[in-house]
């Protein structure tokens, strides 16, 4: 076991996308499109996808109903019993099944046998397990902003007391006490305590699992802690109840009970079929939202198991929401699954090519700002004389400038000494 670092500040800058559209390449594998005359192997639309591939791991789709909208136990388990059949008759690999959120099976096979399994009555779809990036969390170097205060219970009269919000990602600190922890760092402390925050979860991967490893090391605990940030900070903005006057945070819904569901090791990449474990686990738990900050990029078809299953949570009445992808640099169509599940809450974050704001001009040229809170209002019209401070960096309180604006360089402490002292 990993000493885990405590993940104390829960404010910071969210990994996002920037669009939400929708285009990507084909990746499942219809039955009847298998081609008896080729070499055997399942082809990928391109080089991009093949290096997202798992090598060697499928989910296979197979006929029925999910439980979670209507379907029937006994028909789902007899499609599923001549379909791993078919499985085992090629010499593969049958793994986990799937009935609630979405019918089929995980499997490990050859290129040669899933190409046979392709063939097969009792197959609908094949699809390739996929490599999904850990989302990362640039931590602000500035005092905790009170911006969530202003969206939070305060404002709306909802707490979320009685809502369970499921946090599938890097796992959630529990110790941490904006969190309800105690502010140990105990991995056995604090997770289903009495009258704790964080209630219910599951380690699904371990500290060292990475998906881009050859053979992936896969050892889960009883304990869904996080030693990579990323979860607890999405838990932070959710649902955080700690003291903005001493360093903590406040997220919107400051009562909701959470469920963590750990995806991620503690460095690297996991993959759709642990995503898909978890999100049934959710649903096993009860969640009432579902929060995925992560995703696949550009495998942006609604048909993949994972947007699938999404897509159901939320026909069974469970608010789901995902990131529309971490890797918007790369262009437009860079969205993917789950977020593409119809009903899916798509999240996305962009970046306007022109902002309306505040500027003063300075021998014509205009330079925008933003007002610090407490601070007096700047005068929106007139002129006025610009001084640069006397200890250029206000780090130290500068000589007088009444009647000017003060002019401060960055650097060598923070803001708000700056702030402190030029006031």
């Amino acid at each position: 076991m990993r000493a885990h670092p405590r993940t104390r500040a829960l404010i910071g800058v969210a990994a996002g996308a920037t669009v939400t559209a929708l285009f990507g390449t084909t990746l499942a594998v219809p039955a009847q499109a298998a081609d008896p005359g080729s070499s055997g192997k399942i082809k990928l639309a391109d080089a991009a996808n093949k290096s997202r591939v798992v090598k060697g791991r499928y989910l296979i789709q197979t006929a029925g109903t999910p439980l979670a909208v209507g379907g029937s136990s006994a028909v789902n388990r007899a499609t599923q019993s001549a379909a791993e059949s078919a499985v085992r008759s090629v010499g593969a690999k049958v793994g986990t099944t799937y009935s609630d959120l979405w019918t089929g099976m995980a499997v490990t096979a050859t290129d040669e046998q899933i190409a046979q399994l392709a063939r097969s009555s009792s197959v609908t779809a094949i699809y390739p397990v996929l490599r999904v990036p850990m989302p990362k969390t640039t931590v602000s170097k500035t005092k905790v902003s009170s911006e969530l205060s202003t969206i939070s219970a305060a404002a709306t009269g909802y707490t979320g007391k009685g809502i369970k919000v499921g946090i599938i990602d890097t796992g959630v600190d529990y110790n941490n006490p904006d969190l309800g922890g105690a502010g140990t760092n105990n991995q056995t402390a604090d997770f289903k305590k009495p009258g704790g925050r964080v209630m219910y979860g599951k380690d699904f991967v371990g500290d060292d699992y990475d998906a881009d490893d050859d053979n992936p090391v896969l050892r889960p605990d009883l304990y869904p802690d996080d030693c990579a940030g990323h979860g607890t900070h999405v838990a932070g903005i959710v649902g955080a109840n700690g003291d903005l006057d001493t360093g903590g945070a406040v997220g919107v819904a400051p009562e909701v009970t959470f469920g963590a569901y750990r995806v991620f090791g503690c460095d690297g990449s996991t993959d759709t079929q642990v995503i898909v474990d978890a999100m049934t686990q959710a649903k096993k738990d009860g969640m009432n939202v579902v929060n995925m900050s992560l995703g696949s990029t550009f495998d942006s078809w609604p048909s993949y198991p994972d947007a699938v299953m999404a897509s159901n949570l939320v026909k069974a009445g469970i608010v789901v929401v995902a990131s529309a992808g971490n890797e918007g640099d790369l262009g437009l169509f860079a969205s993917g699954s789950p977020a593409v599940g119809a009903g899916v809450i798509s999240v996305a974050s962009y970046e306007p090519v022109q902002i309306k704001t505040r500027a003063i001009e300075v021998n014509g040229a205009k330079y925008p700002y933003t007002s610090v809170e407490g601070t007096a209002a700047a005068p929106v019209s007139g002129n006025v004389p610009l001084r640069l401070a006397s200890n250029t960096t206000a780090c130290e309180v500068p000589g007088s400038a009444t009647g000017s604006a003060l002019l401060v360089k960055r650097g060598d402490c923070s803001f708000s000494q700056k702030v402190a002292n030029a006031v």
